[in-house]
C-alpha cells in the first residue's frame, strides 16, 4: 500500500509504531520476563518496523536521482572512570548526607543494519535500521571494593530524518541495559549502593539545527553508534561539515557533567565510513584525574553512488 501515502504520512505512521513498540516492549518485559516464550515475544516487538520497511520511499522518491543504499556497521567501545552518589536529608548546616564513590569500567561491541534514502531534489534524507549490542559493565564501590558485574545486551530499532537546516530521530533500546548516572545527589536516607541504574527499556532521541555542511548544534539522548550506554547518555555539542558535501562532520561538546567529547564521521573512498569518538574529563568531585572513554564504528555502504550524493547539505 506504499502508493497510498506521501512521505510525511509514512513518517507519522512510523512514529506511531515507535510509540506502540515502547509501550508493548515495556509490558512484555515486565509481565513475561521469565516466560519460556519471551524471545518469541521480543522478536514480535520489531515486526512493525519490518512491515513499515516495505513502504519507503513513497511517491516521487523513486526518481533516478534518489540515492538508495544499505549499510552494515560494526563498532567497539570502552570506558574507565569514577563517579559519585550522595544521599542526604535536611538543608543547610543541618543536612546529613552519605557519599560513595564508584569505579566504572565497560567494554562493548555492536552491529547494525541500516537503510538510507537520499533525495537531492527535495533536500531530504531518511534512514532507518536496527542495532544489536552486547558487552560487560563492571562497577566497584571504592569504600569496600564491592564489585558488581552486569552482562549488557539489547536491540535498538531507530530512524532519522534530515533536511538542510533540521534533523531529528528516535528509537528505543530493549534488553538488559545499564546506564551510569552522573554525580547523583538525591534526598533520602541510607548508604548509596550503586552509581548506575538498570533498565529494560530506554528511549533514544536526537535533534539538530543548522546546516550540517557548515555549522550546526545538536543534542543526543542515548543516541550513538556503537552505543551511548552505559557510559554517556547525553551529548550537547556543536559541529561542522568542514565545507564538504560528502557527509563528513566533526563534533565537539559535553555530556553536561564535566565530560567533554570529540567525535567525527569520515567517509573513506565513498563505501567506507569511520565514526570515532573520544571522551575525557573528571567525573568525581574533588578528583582532577582525567578518565578516558573511546569508541570506533566502521560502516560499509552497499549500493552507494557518488554521482547521486546530496549536494546541498
Amino acid at each position: 500500500m506504499q502508493s497510498w501515502f506521501v512521505f510525511p504520512e509514512i513518517v507519522a505512521l512510523l512514529i506511531t509504531f515507535s510509540v506502540a513498540v515502547v509501550l508493548l516492549g515495556s509490558f512484555v518485559i515486565r509481565h513475561f520476563y521469565y516466560s519460556p516464550y519471551r524471545l518469541v515475544y521480543a522478536t514480535a516487538i520489531v515486526l512493525p518496523f519490518i512491515i513499515m520497511a516495505q513502504t519507503f520511499p513513497a511517491g516521487q522518491q523513486d526518481s533516478v536521482l534518489v540515492n538508495k543504499y544499505k549499510s552494515i556497521k560494526i563498532g567497539f567501545g570502552s570506558g574507565n572512570f569514577e563517579n559519585s552518589h550522595t544521599i542526604g536529608q535536611g538543608s543547610g548546616c543541618d543536612r546529613v548526607s552519605s557519599t560513595e564513590y564508584f569505579k566504572q569500567e565497560y567494554t562493548l561491541g555492536a552491529v547494525a543494519f541500516e537503510f538510507t534514502e537520499d533525495n537531492p531534489e527535495q533536500k531530504q534524507l531518511f534512514r532507518y535500521g536496527a542495532k544489536a549490542m552486547s558487552g560487560n559493565h563492571r562497577e566497584t564501590r571504592l569504600s569496600d571494593n564491592n564489585i558488581t558485574n552486569t552482562t549488557m545486551f539489547g536491540v535498538t530499532p531507530y530512524f532519522g530524518f534530515e533536511t538542510n537546516w533540521l534533523g531529528f530521530g528516535g528509537g528505543v533500546h530493549l534488553g538488559n541495559l545499564t546506564y551510569i548516572t552522573e554525580n547523583l545527589r538525591e534526598d533520602g536516607t541510607g548508604i548509596p549502593t550503586s552509581g548506575s541504574k538498570n533498565k529494560n527499556v530506554i528511549p533514544q532521541a536526537y535533534f539538530r539545527a543548522g546546516p550540517e555542511r557548515w555549522i550546526f548544534v545538536d543534542y543526543h539522548y542515548a543516541d550513538f553508534f556503537p552505543s551511548a550506554l552505559p557510559g554517556f547518555r547525553q551529548q550537547l555539542g556543536i559541529g561542522t561539515g568542514l565545507g564538504t558535501n560528502n557527509g563528513t562532520n566533526l563534533r565537539y561538546g559535553s555530556n553536561t557533567d564535566k565530560i567533554n567529547y570529540l567525535s567525527g564521521y569520515f567517509p573513506i573512498e565513498n563505501k567506507l565510513v569511520l565514526e570515532p569518538m573520544y571522551l575525557w574529563g573528571t567525573r568525581r568531585y574533588g578528583n582532577d584525574k582525567n578518565y578516558p572513554q573511546f569508541s570506533l564504528g566502521l560502516s560499509y555502504r552497499f549500493g552507494f553512488s557518488e554521482g547521486k550524493r546530496r549536494k546541498d547539505f
